[in-house]
């Protein structure tokens, strides 16, 4: 069956969807596998729906093919983005460019509570992201889009590497 829409618009509608529930994520901080699980299945549920593709249509083709983000990757993309913006803000800015290895520091975190709030788990992705690609001295555009470039590589057990 051939779709009613065209290539153009059926990326904007691919491309929204993740971005749909985005605000989700800044209230989830580093939620649980089981927790994201259920919003990537219910985003792939809706991209093969809008691309009329099976049921059993492989994932990782799924996502490769279509160049959309996963949830979880989703959530690396905003939260390395909003520490991006605070961390060019700060005073020792400059400080750290000069350093060989480009490293924000960590916020003492003695348990694991306090390592999932986003005071600690937001700085630490953003560590763990600068090592896939540089983000020294980057605009926010740019930032973000070698960002999704490297998250778009990444498959699903090095996304959860990030986390």
């Amino acid at each position: 069956m051939v779709s009613k829409f065209s290539r153009r618009t059926e990326d904007g509608i691919l491309r929204s969807l993740p971005i749909r529930h985005s605000v989700l994520h800044t209230h989830m901080g580093s939620a649980g596998k089981s927790t994201f699980i259920t919003l990537e299945r219910a985003q792939r549920a809706l991209i093969k729906v809008a691309l009329k593709l099976p049921f059993k249509f492989p994932t990782d083709t799924l996502y490769g093919k279509f160049r959309v983000l996963r949830d979880r990757q989703l959530f690396i993309l905003m939260a390395t983005l909003a520490t991006h913006a605070v961390i060019k803000k700060r005073a020792d800015y400059q400080d750290l460019l000069r350093k060989r290895i480009f490293r924000i520091p960590l916020p003492n975190a003695n348990s694991e509570l306090a390592r999932r709030c986003t005071q600690y788990s937001n700085p630490s992705t953003y560590n763990k992201v600068n090592r896939i690609c540089d983000l020294r001295d980057c605009t926010h555009n740019m930032c973000k889009k070698k960002i999704t470039a490297a998250l778009l590589k990444l498959t699903y057990i090095e996304t959860e590497a990030l986390l």
